[in-house]
């Protein structure tokens, strides 16, 4: 599968960083730094046991978080379990002629001088005085070197249970339909997607009011399907799904999309294949295709560990171009419902909206015709702005009411908006206003 950067989980670190700490113990230390180290040893372990203590609790508590997918993606939990992992040698620990001890506040300083430490060359003050309550509390009653060892055995013990547990309970797990979708919808949220679908007049002006979004939704226009599922396609998402396909029947499928033109976007690839796999993945209706949710959220579940937060990623992507193709084809639709309802008005008698009634200008198809082109597509204070603009020129006599508006005009939004935008008491809509030329 294709690398996309793929970085390591906090899972997987906190246990390599662990067993780093075992590794640190150097034979050459004194008794009592032998000692200390134990007892350094023993704090870090009850640490990462209660850290994957509460990882256990999330995989009992079954939440369909990001966490769930990620928890296992790179960490082989039962063979983090393996006592190799863990070993302590006895030898090396264990001094023969050890006297229980009661440590002074300098030897307790001295030790934390000499702990490892995590990028940087002394333990940051917060952690230090936290590594210096517990060595108070633990060393409150004699102790040695003997005791720490049992004691870092047993916890050791308590850690590698745990770490199997979670790698058990994580491998027996299958979604069913309606947690595959629950996990998918959080992924959804995660990556940002679309959510309620935005009143617009005509995809243009849907574009221009997206152009500054941070995924550059401009990009997305009529024709962007093919190089974006090429590049689902590439991007290492479909590999499992692929290496899982015995027959491809592929005739079930082509007639979805013109495929010849497909097949210029994606140079060698097997688009048959891929496509079979991804439409097992989503299904087609009305020239649109659409995510299969609960198969998806059990998709990214099954193969959490080749289809990374990367390979979601690129899914999602394709995801929210499908949705802003069926956003372009919906503003079609609300335009041409539009301009129906907008003849339905019309007087018949005159053939002309009640609008022309406060028209002042001297060519009124002419300075109705200028209007269209300067709020059609567009809401609220844009609209606003020109209508005042229009009774500050003289163009209208007054402010039009709302009925007056829609007889001419398709309104988008609320008119309220539109209605605050027309008055000259609003420095805002005066500072706009200045800035419109009617002609």
């Amino acid at each position: 599968m294709e690398k996309l950067g793929k970085t390591k989980t906090k899972y997987l670190e906190k246990l390599e960083l662990l067993k780093e700490k075992f590794e640190h113990f150097s034979i050459d230390l004194s008794a009592g730094g032998k000692k200390f180290f134990l007892l350094y040893l023993l704090y870090e372990v009850q640490r990462t046991h209660e850290f994957f203590m509460e990882v256990e609790k999330l995989v009992d508590e079954k939440k369909y978080t990001a966490d769930m997918l990620e928890i296992d993606a790179d960490v082989d939990y039962v063979d983090w379990a393996d006592e190799r992992h863990w070993k302590v040698d006895v030898s090396t620990h264990i001094l023969a002629e050890d006297e229980d001890f009661e440590p002074t506040e300098k030897t307790i300083e001295g030790m934390l001088d000499a702990l490892p430490t995590e990028g940087s060359e002394q333990c940051a003050e917060g952690s230090r005085m936290e590594y210096k309550e517990v060595l108070q509390e633990v060393l409150r009653g004699a102790c040695n070197s003997r005791q720490l060892y049992l004691a870092l055995v047993d916890l050791i013990q308590q850690l590698r249970t745990t770490l199997f547990n979670i790698g058990s309970k994580q491998g027996k797990r299958e979604l069913s339909a309606e947690e595959g979708e629950l996990l998918y919808q959080g992924e959804e949220q995660r990556f940002n997607l679309p959510g309620e679908r935005e009143v617009v007049e005509d995809f243009n002006s849907w574009k221009a009011c997206h152009e500054n979004d941070e995924e550059n939704i401009r990009k997305y226009i009529r024709g962007k399907e093919f190089t974006e599922m090429v590049d689902l396609f590439t991007s290492g998402f479909l590999t499992p799904k692929i290496g899982q396909q015995k027959e491809v029947d592929f005739s079930v499928y082509k007639d979805d999309i013109d495929m010849e033109r497909l097949r210029k976007f994606s140079g060698e690839l097997d688009i048959e294949a891929y496509y079979s796999a991804m439409r097992e993945l989503f299904d087609y209706h009305k020239s649109v295709l659409y995510p299969r949710k609960d198969k998806l959220g059990k998709y990214f579940f099954k193969y959490r560990k080749e289809v990374t937060k990367e390979h979601r990623a690129a899914c999602f992507r394709f995801v929210k171009m499908l949705w802003l193709i069926e956003e372009e084809k919906r503003c079609q639709r609300e335009v041409q419902e539009g301009a129906k309802r907008k003849k339905e008005l019309l007087p018949t008698e005159t053939g002309r909206s009640d609008f022309y009634k406060i028209v002042q200008h001297e060519d009124p198809e002419r300075f109705v015709r200028r209007l269209h082109q300067l709020i059609d597509g567009r809401r609220g204070a844009d609209v606003g702005c020109v209508l005042l603009k229009c009774a500050q020129e003289g163009y209208i006599s007054r402010s039009p009411k709302q009925k007056e508006f829609e007889s001419e005009f398709t309104r988008i939004g609320g008119w309220k908006a539109i209605h605050n935008y027309m008055s000259d008491n609003n420095e805002n809509a005066l500072e706009r206003a200045n800035k419109i030329v009617i002609f």
